[in-house]
């Protein structure tokens, strides 16, 4: 009886301190998550912004989940069904959290102050709940007691497969794979490469602009950076980011990037967005893994084809693996270009 009461005396004296815990965790939630909305963060955050879960922002989930744990531990000390849903949801957004940081090392190869914040206030949250739900367990010393314990676990477990089912990539990162413009059942694929600080490249990028529909309509075409410059490796996350993420108006952001190009040799993305903006285009920046997975995609489509100088254009039929190269400024010509197409169609 005695051994009882002190293990009684000693749960009373946790519960305070373990009650304002719980909601010190909600309000760090709640307010990292307003904080997220509203991209005071850092660029990993901002990466993550282009997320959803089952069609919400994860800052959108995160402000409405807090609210509803907000009420919820409000109320849960008058009733025990309103405790143990609390104990749920608290146990699934761990598990939910634990996904999302895979996601910042894995998928965006960022980390984020603000996301990594949030997380913690949700480990925090749970183990302080688990800790509760154990005061329940030592202040009756009922083996049914460990019920609540098991829940909490498969709750975690249940968190962390709808996280997996419900987290949606950005709608560019979908088509990470999907570089190309123009005719995009043909058997014929342009590749126009140049590099951000040739001076030809430069000269021959008017006459790209103008022949670019015409080639869109007998075949499909993209964009290819080779760096002769090495000021040019700076600038191909951006111009990946762009050919993936703004096709509608990749010509106007291409441009953007060019007037970047001759200002500076390292931009930041401050500069890149500002200046996008100024065309018309907002920009955002890919993921680490897309930019990655295209930059060896261009690399090996360089070195596959043998194309050593810029500017070129690459004409290849993957089918027969037929190819024909045209360089300089001369050659880069749209009716040498359109018959290239033609020759290897057949």
């Amino acid at each position: 009886m005695e051994e009882l009461q002190q293990g009684e005396k000693f749960c009373q004296q946790r519960w305070v301190s373990l009650d304002f815990l719980t909601w010190l965790c909600i309000v760090v939630a709640f307010f990292g998550s307003i904080l997220s909305a509203f991209n005071i963060c850092t660029g990993g955050c901002t990466a993550a912004h282009e997320y959803r879960l089952f069609g919400l922002s994860f800052a959108t989930v995160g402000i409405l989940f807090s609210a509803v744990l907000a009420v919820l531990n409000h109320l849960r000390s008058n009733s025990q069904i309103i405790h143990g849903v609390f104990a749920m949801l608290v146990s699934s957004a761990s598990g939910a959290e634990l996904f999302f940081l895979h996601v910042q090392k894995v998928e965006i190869g960022q980390w984020c102050a603000v996301c990594i914040t949030i997380a913690t206030a949700v480990f925090v949250l749970t183990a302080s709940i688990f800790s509760i739900t154990l005061k329940e367990i030592c202040m009756k010393w009922r083996f049914r007691k460990l019920v609540p314990l098991v829940i909490m676990t498969a709750s975690f477990v249940v968190g962390l497969f709808v996280a997996l089912a419900g987290v949606q990539q950005p709608a560019f990162a979908e088509e990470a794979g999907n570089i190309w413009f123009g005719k995009k059942n043909s058997k014929v694929e342009v590749y126009f490469i140049s590099d951000w600080f040739c001076s030809y490249c430069r000269k021959t990028e008017p006459t790209i602009e103008r022949i670019a529909p015409s080639v869109g309509k007998v075949a499909k075409y993209t964009f290819l950076d080779m760096p002769i410059h090495r000021e040019t490796y700076e600038f191909i996350p951006f111009h990946l980011s762009l050919l993936v993420g703004e096709k509608r108006k990749y010509l106007q952001g291409r441009r953007a990037l060019m007037e970047v190009a001759s200002k500076t040799r390292k931009p930041d993305e401050t500069v890149i967005k500002n200046a996008m903006a100024k065309h018309g285009v907002e920009f955002r920046m890919a993921d680490f893994s897309t930019i990655m997975k295209l930059s060896n995609e261009v690399t090996s489509i360089l070195l596959s084809n043998g194309v050593k100088v810029t500017p070129t254009v690459l004409i290849v039929n993957p089918e027969t693996k037929e190819k024909r190269i045209l360089s300089g400024t001369n050659q880069i010509q749209e009716p040498y270009i359109l018959a290239a197409i033609r020759n290897l169609e057949n």
